[in-house]
């Protein structure tokens, strides 16, 4: 997804509680979107993105916290 949906549970003022579960499922897996009508499956959750991609540059793994920088990385591995 290029933004959040209406009903992302990353939007500011959705109970911390329940960000924080999100999280913690998010250091191993993705999340889907569930507020869009897309298949379930078909479209991560943005805000989700959001979060891993601030980790991953957070940890060095990334050159900034963007899709591209993510796509770069992604290319850099299929060529090593």
């Amino acid at each position: 997804m290029k933004a959040k949906c209406e009903t992302c549970l990353f939007k500011d003022g959705v109970d911390a509680m329940t960000q924080e579960g999100l999280r913690q499922r998010l250091l191993s897996s993705s999340l889907h979107c569930h507020g869009t009508g897309w298949p379930i499956g078909t479209h991560l959750c943005r805000g989700a993105r959001d979060w891993q991609l601030q980790i991953l540059y957070r940890m060095g793994y990334l050159a900034a916290p963007t899709d591209e920088a993510w796509a770069d990385k992604l290319l850099e591995l299929a060529n090593a």
